[in-house]
C-alpha cells in the first residue's frame, strides 16, 4: 500500500496507479552491485520507491531516507513507517554542499518528484522553504558510512557531493546519481572522474513490460530515465531481464563518453510509435535526421520536361533565388511555427496525460461498477438468504410457542396436583403429629408407672436382701448348733443307706400328711 499525491497528473503517482511500481528496472541495476545488508542513503527519496525497492530484491542494514519536500515528506513516511522492514531513519531536510545557495522551491505541477530548491530559474508551483539543511558529512558523522548514497536532487548532485569530497573521492561508497540531459550532468561525471573512480551509465524505460500489474499501457513511450553509477562493489552488468527491457550500460571514461551516451538515450517518442519496430525507428530517426517532416513529405515533384538544360539552370537559379527570398521571410514565421508546436506538443502530453487519467478513472470506474454489482448480487443473496432464515425462524418461534403453552398447561396440571398432594400431605402430617403426641403422653405416663414400679423393686429388692441377709446369718448360727452338726451326719449316714433313706421319706411324708389332717 503506497500514499501518492492527489493529483492525477503527477508522473510517479501515475505509474504506480497504472503499472504497480516505479523505475524497479533501476533498483534492480543498483542491488546486483551491492553487498550483503548494505547501508543506504536515499537522497531525494520522494515517495520511497528506491528504499523498498532495494529492499525487496537485498535486505538493507540501514536506511536513511532524506526529502526537502514537506509534501512529499508526509507520504515518504507513511509509506516507509508503512512497509519497510529494516532499520531506518527519515529526514526532513535539503542536502547542501560548501556552494549551496537555497533558492525557493517549485516542481513540475505535473511530477511533484522534479522538486528544486537550487535554480532560481525554476518555473512550476511554489513549495515550503526546507525544515533544514545538511551535508553528507554530516550525515556520516550522525549515522556513519554508507554502502551507498543515491541522489536524485534536481541538478544539485555535484554541489551535495563536494560536502563531503575528500572522503567520497577514496571510493569506499558507491555512488548512483540522477543523469538528466544538462551541462551539469556533464560537469558531475567529470567531478567523478576526476576522483578516479570507475564509473558507468546506466539508462532504462520508464515503462517496465514486465511490472507488478502486467499493464501494457506505455504512459510516456520511449521515455529513458538515466544516472552514474560510481565505485560500485561489484561489477555491474546487464542481467537477461535488464537487456530483454532494452536498458543501457555503458563505462564512461571521459566527458565525451558521457555526452556521447546520452546522445544515444532515447528520452520520449510520440505515442503512435510505442510499440514501433527497429525498421520504423531507423526510418523516423534518418528523416529527423535530414529535415524532412511528415507533413510537407511528397508534396513538390515538379515536372520540367521539353525545357533545355540553360533554360533548366536559369528557371533553377531563378528559383533558388526566389527560395532564398522566400527562406529569408519563412525563417521567422517558421521560428514562430516551430515555437507553436512546441506549445502544442506540451499541450498535446498534457492532454494525453489527461487522457490517461481518464482513461484509469474510467477503468476504475468500471471495475468499481462491477464489483458494486456483484456487492449489490451478492447482497441480494444474503437478503433471500436472510429472509429464509427469518422465515424459519418464524416458523420455529410457533413451534416453540405451542411446546411452551403445553408446556405451561402441563406445568400448571402439575401444579394443582401437587398443591392437592400437600393439602393431603399436611392432613396426614397434622395426624401423625396429633398421634405422636398421643403416644409421648401414653409413654410419658408408662415411664412414671415404670419408675414407680421400679422403686417398689428396687425397695423389694432391698428388702429381699436383707431378709436373704438375715437367712444366711441363720444358716450360719444353726450350721454352728449341736443339733444341726446332729442332723448333719445323721443325714450323710442315710444318704449313704438308700433303703433306710427311702424309708425315712416315706415315714416323713406319713408323718407330714398327719400333721396336715390333723390342722
Amino acid at each position: 500500500m503506497m500514499d501518492i499525491p492527489q493529483d492525477d497528473h503527477d508522473l510517479v503517482g501515475r505509474f504506480l496507479a497504472s503499472s504497480g511500481e516505479w523505475a524497479f528496472d533501476e533498483t534492480s541495476f543498483v542491488a546486483a552491485c551491492l553487498p550483503d545488508a548494505p547501508r543506504v542513503m536515499d537522497g531525494g527519496a520522494f515517495l520511497g520507491t528506491f528504499g523498498l525497492g532495494l529492499g525487496l530484491i537485498k535486505p538493507l542494514g540501514f536506511l536513511c531516507a532524506v526529502e526537502a519536500n514537506a509534501t512529499a515528506l508526509a507520504l515518504l513516511q507513511s509509506n516507509l513507517r508503512r512497509n519497510a522492514c529494516m532499520p531506518m531513519e527519515i529526514i526532513g531536510a535539503l542536502l547542501a554542499g560548501p556552494n549551496t545557495q537555497p533558492q525557493p522551491g517549485h516542481a513540475d505541477p505535473a511530477n511533484l518528484g522534479s522538486a528544486s530548491y537550487g535554480d532560481s530559474a525554476a518555473e512550476g508551483i511554489a513549495l515550503p522553504h526546507p525544515a533544514a539543511s545538511m551535508t553528507l558529512a554530516a550525515l556520516r558523522e550522525r549515522f556513519g558510512p554508507f554502502d551507498l548514497i543515491k541522489l536524485d536532487i534536481e541538478g544539485m548532485e555535484r554541489d551535495v557531493l563536494l560536502g563531503d569530497a575528500e572522503y567520497l573521492a577514496r571510493g569506499t561508497t558507491s555512488l548512483w546519481v540522477e543523469c538528466n540531459e544538462h551541462s551539469r550532468s556533464l560537469d558531475l561525471g567529470s567531478l567523478l572522474l576526476s576522483w578516479d573512480l570507475d564509473l558507468f551509465y546506466f539508462a532504462f524505460p520508464s515503462h517496465n513490460p514486465d511490472n507488478f500489474r502486467g499493464s501494457n499501457d506505455q504512459l510516456l513511450p520511449w521515455a529513458y530515465e538515466a544516472g552514474l553509477l560510481a565505485a560500485p562493489k561489484i561489477k555491474p552488468r546487464l542481467s537477461e531481464q535488464l537487456t530483454a527491457h532494452r536498458c543501457i550500460l555503458r563505462p564512461i571514461r571521459s566527458r565525451e563518453e558521457l555526452e556521447e551516451a546520452m546522445w544515444f538515450t532515447p528520452r520520449w517518442l510520440p505515442q503512435e510509435l510505442a510499440d514501433a519496430n527497429p525498421t520504423t525507428l531507423a526510418a523516423v530517426a534518418s528523416r529527423a535526421l535530414s529535415g524532412q517532416a511528415r507533413d510537407v513529405f511528397m508534396r513538390a515533384n515538379v515536372q520540367l520536361d521539353g525545357l533545355s538544360i540553360w533554360e533548366r539552370l536559369e528557371r533553377t537559379q531563378d528559383g533558388l533565388a526566389q527560395a532564398q527570398a522566400l527562406l529569408t521571410s519563412l525563417t521567422g514565421e517558421l521560428e514562430t511555427e516551430r515555437h507553436i508546436r512546441h506549445e502544442v506538443e506540451q499541450l498535446a502530453i498534457s492532454r494525453l496525460a489527461e487522457m490517461n487519467g481518464e482513461r484509469q478513472l474510467r477503468t476504475d470506474a468500471e471495475a468499481v461498477a462491477a464489483a458494486s454489482a456483484g456487492e449489490l448480487a451478492q447482497e441480494r443473496a444474503l437478503r433471500d438468504e436472510a429472509e429464509a432464515v427469518v422465515k424459519a425462524r418464524a416458523s420455529e418461534f410457533l413451534h416453540e410457542r405451542n411446546l411452551r403453552h403445553e408446556a405451561e398447561t402441563r406445568a400448571a396440571a402439575a401444579m394443582s396436583a401437587a398443591l392437592l398432594r400437600l393439602e393431603e400431605l399436611g392432613l396426614a402430617r397434622e395426624a401423625a403429629i396429633k398421634a405422636a403426641a398421643a403416644d409421648v403422653e401414653r409413654l410419658g405416663t408408662h415411664l412414671a408407672t415404670s419408675k414407680t414400679r421400679a422403686t417398689t423393686a428396687e425397695h423389694q429388692a432391698e428388702t429381699l436382701h436383707a431378709a436373704l441377709q438375715d437367712l444366711a446369718n441363720q444358716l450360719a448360727l444353726m450350721r454352728a448348733s449341736l443339733g444341726w452338726r446332729v442332723v448333719n451326719r445323721g443325714q450323710r449316714f442315710v444318704s449313704g443307706k438308700p433303703r433306710l433313706h427311702g424309708l425315712l421319706r416315706r415315714m416323713r411324708a406319713v408323718v407330714g400328711t398327719a400333721i396336715g389332717r390333723r390342722k
